[in-house]
């Protein structure tokens, strides 16, 4: 008989989950505009991009609207929202949301390349599989990190917050597979994302233990050594000698203690899977899709008009905030209504289960219990609500 095998693994619980960014990328339309294939693909790209902290299965319906992802946005700790959406005249919009109170940031996407059309340019297209399992490194340029205007730091905040922060002291290296560039244009402000894949070869080793090595991490198959009588033979095979180019060269150490003999080095590239995307701040808004105007790229507005949407705005929020209490106020008058209403079938049930073993009881009883001091049964049916309150009361403070 078999062995029966018994679990030793733990399941390792995993800290700082919360801290993690989540996000959900959504295309949204409406009863007239649907999106379009092109947006339906640059949104699949922008998901895997944003893989594993993201909802990458996320299906849209045309009915949904924005308040039906808010609603699971708190359950499962999203944390920003990516709406695509195309205008009525082609133009293609990028919406950054933090959830659950905003600020919102509008972009305009001036120029957008899928990852289908970046791999149909390169020779060597790299196809993304397990570097899914990690965030990507994110990796900004001409960002400033002083706050030279609200705008800037804003923008700066919205980007660093997208991605999981790094812990050099805990992170492998390993776990670094995918770089995310975001590069700010100095002149024009335009923003424009790359997505790298992370490609590392051992330097110094000939061509057949780099083919031995790809096979073994699973980007090719083996070769075929059927018709070499060793494996002597394939690996002093000349046609087999390095004669690639290197990229630069990365020393990275070895598990415990490192010496001259165990330190092995690796030629990182970056390969380029897309999507690519070229982005133009419209505004920004510090509610979750509403709320006051905080910046706008075409529209400007005077020291009179600015006071007069503050107040309007100021309005709004005191309504809101109304209701709110409202809302509350008649939330709680509901569920007290149910409680009490509860707890006065449980005393009609438990004073028609005492009546039905008062008419089961002997003459003796009844004699012995109508010498009682005890009030008399009364039917439960026969009460109102105000007499059950009374019994209820009674009960509670006995």
């Amino acid at each position: 008989m078999a062995k029966r095998r018994h679990k030793r693994r733990t399941h390792v619980v995993e800290t700082g989950v919360e801290d993690v960014p989540k996000s959900m990328v959504v295309k949204m339309g409406d009863a007239k505009r649907h999106p379009t294939k092109a947006l339906s693909a640059l949104v699949r790209d922008f998901r895997a991009m944003m893989q594993p902290h993201t909802a990458a299965r996320l299906k849209e319906r045309k009915a949904n609207r924005l308040k039906d992802f808010l609603v699971m946005a708190g359950p499962l700790g999203v944390s920003h929202f990516f709406l695509f959406s195309q205008t009525h005249t082609g133009n293609t919009t990028l919406r950054i949301a933090r959830t659950p109170r905003g600020p919102t940031v509008y972009f305009k996407v001036k120029q957008y390349s899928l990852a289908r059309d970046i791999q149909k340019t390169q020779t060597h297209p790299h196809a993304l599989t397990r570097e899914l399992q990690n965030p990507p490194v994110l990796v900004m340029n001409n960002f400033s990190t002083e706050k030279t205007s609200d705008l800037d730091a804003l923008i700066t905040s919205t980007f660093q917050n997208m991605l999981p922060t790094i812990d050099i002291q805990k992170t492998k290296l390993s776990s670094i597979q995918r770089v995310m560039l975001v590069n700010r244009d100095a002149e024009t402000g335009d923003i424009d994302i790359r997505h790298y894949a992370l490609v590392t070869r051992t330097v110094g080793a000939s061509r057949a233990i780099k083919k031995l090595s790809a096979a073994k991490m699973g980007h090719r198959d083996l070769p075929d050594l059927s018709r070499l009588g060793e494996a002597a033979d394939y690996m002093m095979d000349p046609g087999q000698s390095d004669s690639e180019g290197e990229d630069e060269v990365l020393d990275t150490p070895a598990a415990g203690t490192v010496t001259e003999q165990q330190r092995i080095r690796k030629a990182v590239k970056l390969v380029e899977v897309g999507p690519r995307l070229r982005l133009s701040v419209l505004k920004v808004e510090d509610g979750l899709c509403q709320g006051k105007t905080l910046f706008h790229a075409h529209e400007t507005r005077t020291a009179k008009q600015a006071a007069k949407l503050e107040d309007k705005h100021r309005q709004r929020d005191a309504l809101r905030e109304q209701r709110r209490k409202q809302q509350e106020e008649n939330v709680r008058k509901k569920r007290e209504a149910q409680t009490s209403r509860s707890q006065r079938g449980k005393l009609k049930a438990k004073m028609q289960t005492e009546g039905s073993d008062s008419e089961g009881a002997s003459d003796e009883e009844m004699a012995d219990s109508a010498s009682d001091s005890e009030p008399e049964y009364q039917d439960p049916s026969e009460m109102n609500d105000y007499e059950l309150e009374a019994e209820l009361a009674a009960e509670e403070s006995s």
